[in-house]
């Protein structure tokens, strides 16, 4: 008895099988980005430009209040001296003196939001720290620096990311990008 598999669409297609027992197959590969942009309208920058008033001020906060997981790519940044920045993860509390921040949705055809809280200022406060995840030294040479998160940083539903300045009293001007990969309605 012969074992094959069909095609789902009742046009009995099969799938062809290598001398090594691997299915054939012609595939389009493409990044989780790029799909969540380009299909699902969900590719999201969050930009900001601060001073942070003294070492160890909150500038960044961002809680996912959305059902699905944000995840955040890379940050870009530029700074007006020498700065180290500490990203934290799961920090809890209510944030105090930030700003609202607006996202801008990337595919400029898509009217869809990024459903979170996000602030940035220059002291953001009643927070409790939780995890720091890194530190980024960021060197004053009048360029914006990338720092893309290997393995990407997936923040849950609930959860929170905050950024910190480690010297404080420096302009910084900078952005993330984030973006989900689920269909949200």
């Amino acid at each position: 008895m012969t074992t094959s598999i069909k095609d789902g669409t009742g046009q009995g297609y099969q799938a062809e099988v290598d001398s090594d027992n691997r299915l054939l197959t012609r595939a389009i590969i493409e990044p989780a980005e790029h799909y969540a942009n380009h299909d699902l309208g969900q590719s999201f920058s969050l930009y900001f430009n601060v001073t942070p008033t003294g070492a160890g001020d909150c500038f960044f906060y961002c809680k996912n209040t959305n059902t699905h997981d944000v995840i955040f790519e890379d940050l870009q940044v530029y700074v007006a001296s020498n700065e180290a920045i500490d990203v934290y993860l799961n920090n809890t509390g209510t944030p105090s003196g930030g700003t609202t921040l607006t996202e801008a949705n990337l595919n400029t055809s898509s009217k869809k939001t990024l459903t979170a809280t996000i602030q940035y200022g220059n002291d953001i406060t009643g927070l409790t720290q939780a995890t720091r995840a890194a530190r980024y030294y960021v060197p004053a040479d009048s360029a914006t620096h990338v720092f893309n998160f290997r393995g990407d940083i997936i923040l849950a539903p609930q959860t929170t990311l905050t950024l910190y300045a480690v010297t404080g009293g420096i302009n910084m001007v900078g952005n993330f990008n984030c973006y989900i990969r689920s269909e949200v309605t």
